[in-house]
């Protein structure tokens, strides 16, 4: 199946996901039932960003970007330990990167 193909499929299938019909195993489904139609553009720097991706572990930099924007109120004791740690790796002279192929 090429990349076309898959999203074609993939497209075709909304609907049914909408419905609320069985998905196969390997699809994930972000926000169900939600549509998120404004897109917000900011400009970071490298640094800034790979603060953010360190902070995103293992979830899109622009889901926890966004978890933060909309609950910057709420600021766990865990993020800011994480912040912590990655801030203090980077001064030692480790590069954090998040490995897309996994």
């Amino acid at each position: 199946m090429n990349k076309y193909s898959a999203l074609e499929q993939a497209i075709a299938e909304t609907e049914d996901v909408e419905r609320g019909d069985p998905v196969r195993r390997d699809t994930i489904i972000s926000s169900p039932g939600r549509t998120r139609d404004r897109i917000l553009h900011i400009r970071l720097t490298e640094e800034e960003y790979q603060a953010l991706r360190c902070q995103a572990g293992s979830q899109p930099v622009s889901a926890y970007a966004r978890d933060k924007v909309l609950h910057s109120d709420e600021a766990p004791q865990s993020d800011i330990i994480a912040h912590a740690v990655c801030d203090a790796l980077r001064k030692a002279g480790y590069v954090i990167a998040k490995d897309d192929a996994a």
